[in-house]
Order: C-alpha cells, then sequence, then structure tokens
C-alpha cells in the first residue's frame, strides 16, 4: 500500500472507538474503554510481531513490489502474446492473398468457358440453319440434288460419283452439327464444375477475410491491454517510490528526535484493549482498523486505524512529548508528529489545520490540529499512527 495516505483506500466500518463525542478532544475516563476489535488469531498475530521482524513497511513495499513484479510479467505475457498475434496476422494476410487469387481465377474460368460456350451456340446455330435450310431444300425438290448432279455429269460414272458427294456434304453438315451438340454440352457441365469452384473459392476468400478482421481486432485490443498494463506498471513504480520516499522522512523525522530508539514494544499476547498508554486523540467511531486490506487481488498495509469525524472537530495529543514535525506530509496531507520518548511517537494525518509547531511541547489532551481530508484521503477523518521504535503498531494495543 501506498504510506502516503493510500492507507485510507478503504473506510468500511468496522469497530467503534466509543469515545467520548465527536465535538473535540477527550480522554477516555478510567475504566471505561473503546469497543475492542475483534480478537481473532489474525490480530493475535499482528500483535506478537517484534522490531525484529521485517516492519510494516518493508512488509508493505515488498507486497507492492510483487504486485510491480507481477504487472510487468503480465506485461512480458501479453508481448509475447502480441508477437504471436502478429505472426499470425502474417500467415492470414498469405492466405488471404492466395484465397483472393483463387476466387480471381475460378472468376476468369468460369467467364472463359462462357464465352466458349457462346461461340459454340453461334457454331451450332449457324450449322443448324445450314442444315435446315439444306432439309427444306431437299424436301421442297427431293430430285433436284441428284438430277442436277445427273445432268451436269459427261457419263452416269460421273453421274453417280457427284451424287455421293452430294450425300456426303449434307452427311457432314449434320455430324458438324452433332459434334457441336455435344462440345456444347460438354461446355455447359464444364461451366457448371468452375461455378461451383467459384462459389468455393469466395467463400474461402469471405472466411479468410473474416478471420484476418478477427485478428485485427484482437491484437487492437491486446494492444489496448499492454497499454494499460503499461500505465499500472508505471503507477505501481511510482507509488513503491514514493512509499519509499515517505517512510524514508518519517524514519528521518523520529531519528532526528530520538523517537527511533527501540522501546518497550508489545510483547506476546497483548490484549486488543490497550495498556492505556495513550488516550483517544479524537471521538468518533473506527472506520478502518490496522492491518492488511485486501482488494481485488491486491493487499495493502494499514498503517494505523482511522477515526470518523466531522471536519474541523478538535484532536488532542494521545500524550505528552515533543512536537518532531508539523507540515505536509505528502499523502499523509497535513500530519503532526509527536515524539513521547521511549522509542514512542504518535503521528496524525489529514488535518485541516494545524494548532502545533516542530519543537513544541505538548501534554496528554493538547489540540494540535483539526480534523480533514488532506492528502490521499476520501474523506474527512484522523489518521491515527503509533509507532515503537520507528516501526508501526496497533494503536488500539496502547489506548
Amino acid at each position: 500500500m501506498i504510506l502516503a495516505g493510500v492507507f485510507m483506500l478503504l473506510l468500511l466500518p468496522v469497530g467503534s472507538a466509543n469515545a467520548a463525542g465527536s465535538g473535540g478532544f477527550s480522554v477516555t475516563p478510567p475504566g471505561v474503554r473503546p469497543a475492542p476489535a475483534n480478537t481473532s488469531k489474525k490480530s493475535g498475530s499482528q500483535q506478537s510481531s517484534s522490531p525484529s521482524k521485517l516492519s510494516d513497511n518493508q512488509k508493505k513495499q515488498a507486497a507492492k513490489e510483487a504486485e510491480l513484479s507481477a504487472a510487468k510479467q503480465t506485461d512480458l505475457e501479453l508481448e509475447a502474446s502480441l508477437k504471436a498475434l502478429d505472426t499470425q496476422l502474417g500467415e492470414s494476410e498469405q492466405k488471404l492473398v492466395a484465397a483472393r487469387a483463387r476466387s480471381e481465377k475460378a472468376d476468369s474460368d468460369v467467364a472463359d468457358v462462357k464465352e466458349s460456350i457462346s461461340q459454340s451456340q453461334a457454331e451450332v446455330e449457324k450449322h443448324t440453319t445450314s442444315v435446315n435450310a439444306s432439309a427444306v431444300d431437299i424436301y421442297k425438290h427431293p430430285d433436284r440434288g441428284s438430277v442436277d448432279a445427273i445432268l451436269g455429269s459427261e457419263n452416269i460414272s460421273d453421274a453417280g460419283r457427284r451424287v455421293g458427294m452430294v450425300n456426303r456434304v449434307i452427311e457432314a453438315d449434320q455430324s458438324q452439327l452433332r459434334r457441336l451438340s455435344a462440345l456444347k454440352q460438354d461446355l455447359k457441365e464444364d461451366e457448371d464444375r468452375l461455378v461451383a469452384a467459384q462459389e468455393e473459392a469466395r467463400s474461402a476468400k469471405e472466411a479468410q477475410e473474416h478471420e484476418q478482421e478477427r485478428l485485427e481486432t484482437l491484437k487492437v485490443k491486446q494492444e489496448a491491454t499492454l497499454k494499460a498494463n503499461e500505465a499500472r506498471i508505471r503507477q505501481l513504480q511510482s507509488e513503491v517510490d514514493a512509499l519509499e520516499k515517505e517512510e524514508a522522512a518519517i524514519q528521518a523525522t523520529l531519528a532526528r528526535s530520538g523517537a527511533a530508539t527501540p522501546g518497550a514494544g508489545p510483547q506476546g499476547n497483548v490484549n486488543v484493549r490497550g495498556n492505556g498508554k495513550f488516550g483517544w486523540p479524537v471521538g468518533g467511531p473506527v472506520t478502518s482498523e490496522f492491518g492488511q486490506r485486501c482488494l481485488g487481488g491486491s493487499c495493502r498495509m494499514h498503517n494505523g486505524i482511522d477515526i470518523s469525524a466531522p471536519t474541523g472537530t478538535r484532536v488532542g495529543a494521545a500524550g505528552s512529548g515533543t512536537v518532531i514535525s508539523a507540515g505536509s506530509q505528502g499523502g499523509y496531507g497535513n500530519t503532526v508528529i509527536i515524539n513521547h520518548g521511549d522509542g514512542y511517537a504518535t503521528l496524525y494525518g489529514h488535518l485541516s489545520s494545524i494548532s502545533v509547531t516542530s519543537g513544541q511541547s505538548v501534554g496528554r489532551g493538547t489540540i494540535v490540529g483539526t480534523v480533514g481530508s488532506t492528502g490521499h484521503s476520501t474523506g474527512p477523518h484522523l489518521h491515527f499512527e503509533v509507532r515503537v521504535g520507528g516501526s508501526a503498531q496497533n494503536p488500539r494495543l496502547y489506548l
């Protein structure tokens, strides 16, 4: 999670401080404590964490870096997928070119055979006309052919030869007509076959065009996904950088004041009701507890508790100490940090105004500012942290 106020990502009601009213600072009277948080094993594990383990911020950074690593892996997978898709598109383009060529060839073949059929039809009609004319002439003058042949002959032998020639011409015309009719039939069968091939080629071409469009659409979507993932990588990297910077700033502030010196942190199973070391800084319900916050597969560490209160509600120091920081603190917005000695420090974030200055001594209940929603915040509330030896602890353990 981002230390700079992404703590406030979820303001889900999870408990109540049961402190005094929300009109100003109130220290809980002796014997009366806010409602305890869930005392599950998970809370126990948070309570038993010690400074010797990874600090909460380190865990938070590790979680964010793991998320960043996963995003980078996704980026590599998307790039590999796009590369494979480019290969598919290249192959599809080649298939489409071939399919279009086959379709054009089929169109040309059909056009050629139709032209041949047209020519054959003309020949058939020509010979049919000639044969019909001869048939009509013979029908009207059945003896003309033979008589003319005989009369024009020099002798009987020559006359017989001429009659045979006339008959052979008539037979040849009829034979040519039969041949042309058969050719026309063959060409018609060729046309039927080629038209079927033409339809098949057109269907194949259209199918390949649709496949090409599908791949191109898929590529556009994957490029958009890759672009969005790369933007997420940049955002995550920015969050990691901001997290490191803000934590370093807080650690430096604590170190300068001596508040980073390890003190008496929680040991073993401390009752979640708290030991009363600090008073509640403001009255109001706790809307977000200390611990991991998971949303959409991403978990973030919330280093404090969020106490809901109206804007302008006065915020009091949880204990006596020295103000070591009072001003804008990145995602925390307007923030006050107080060193209480022995390694203890408290942090008050998202203030609308600050009433103290760095170096000022304060007592328990001293007004340090007013509730607001500055920095990375989704609404008016106080973000309250307790740090021991620089490591964030569950504030409820000390209230």
